[in-house]
């Protein structure tokens, strides 16, 4: 089957203020939902390339993603780096299994080797990604 053939799971939402582009994320997600994410974050890319970035990531509920998605992650975060980005804030809030989402996070941005830290606030995370540009 085409990934064209099923719905998104999840949403996903974007804000840029200067260099930090804030990206809204609730879950759980699938391949479709980073189909789409993939779309709308091309154009933020070819924006911000030719000078560090950063982006501040804010998870709202249960932000855990199915293997396929897992996979077009990695790429994605691979190739938000290419494009410039140097540092990735982390936000989960409203999870219950808030371990579970931050390990599975981590894993994918150690992986892509992007510098990550996570935060209990919004304000910490850009405070932090701040300092990192």
């Amino acid at each position: 089957m085409s990934w064209r053939e099923f719905r998104p799971h999840g949403h996903v939402s974007f804000s840029l203020d200067g260099r930090i582009l804030t990206i809204e994320a609730e879950g759980p997600g699938n391949a479709e939902l980073i189909h789409e994410y993939q779309q709308h974050m091309q154009a933020y890319r070819q924006q911000l390339q030719g000078a560090a970035w950063a982006s501040l990531v804010i998870f709202n509920g249960e932000s855990l993603l199915t293997p396929d998605a897992i996979q077009l992650v990695d790429e994605a975060v691979q190739t938000n780096r290419h494009y410039g980005m140097v540092a990735t804030a982390v936000v989960v809030t409203d999870a219950s299994c808030r371990t579970l989402v931050r390990q599975l996070w981590s894993s994918i941005y150690c992986q892509a080797g992007t510098v990550h830290q996570f935060f209990d606030t919004p304000e910490q995370a850009r405070q932090w990604l701040l300092e990192k540009l």
